[in-house]
């Protein structure tokens, strides 16, 4: 979940994280670890008010604000620590040695099957934009593992354009294609995010890298 702004805990953003919150998971753990203090205040705030005034104490000491140990490694790790293959080198550097933004692209099985066509064409558009920047930016896509199963298995005709795009984007060679399973690799090298909403997202706003959720009904080529 992301990080809650104490200071603007509006009731639909409390009722967001009550959804969370109030699971059989939570309510019956004799111990739950969240991501920070503020979360923590967040859980025995809505525990609480579910299940009384006297219980506080007692949900205040089940809580623990210390943190996941996916959120503390992400924060442990380091950039110049990461073992890069050399061809993303060659794509991250301009001609003069100096290192380009790195944009990790994320796109998700779920926006696909919602969007179908429009998310095509989304992920066409998206594409043509940072070919365009090349220079200046290198993009790194890491689509969802799952995709070209899924689709092949519920949207088959929608498979053979997906698999097109990225035949045709791997072909090309001005970007990074990773289908390797080390996600905090990409977390941890790209400078910003764009894409789909996911749990990637949570562990971006950790690190405090910008972040662009994109959206599929806004085209940027072919005058839309």
């Amino acid at each position: 979940m992301a990080e809650p702004d104490l200071d603007n805990l509006t009731d639909e953003v409390i009722e967001n994280y009550r959804g969370f919150v109030l699971t059989k998971g939570v309510v019956n753990s004799h111990e739950v670890r969240v991501q920070s203090e503020a979360m923590k205040k967040v859980y025995v705030m809505i525990l609480t008010e579910h299940f009384g005034a006297d219980t506080r104490t007692a949900w205040e000491d089940r809580i623990k604000g210390t943190g996941s140990p996916k959120f503390e490694k992400i924060k442990r790790m380091k950039r110049e620590e990461q073992e890069i293959p050399e061809a993303w080198l060659r794509l991250m550097k301009k001609p003069d040695g100096s290192m380009k933004k790195v944009i990790l692209y994320n796109t998700s099985v779920v926006s696909l099957l919602n969007q179908e066509q429009k998310m095509i064409d989304k992920i066409k558009d998206a594409l043509e934009v940072f070919k365009e920047c090349k220079d200046d930016v290198t993009l790194l896509w890491r689509p969802h593992p799952l995709i070209k199963a899924t689709l092949d298995s519920m949207i088959p005709e929608l498979a053979k354009q997906y698999e097109e795009i990225v035949r045709t984007y791997r072909a090309e060679g001005w970007g990074i294609y990773d289908d390797t399973p080390d996600m905090d690799r990409a977390i941890i090298i790209s400078d910003a995010y764009y894409g789909d909403s996911s749990s990637i997202v949570q562990l971006y706003e950790t690190l405090e890298k910008p972040i662009m959720i994109q959206n599929v009904d806004v085209l940027e080529k072919e005058g839309v």
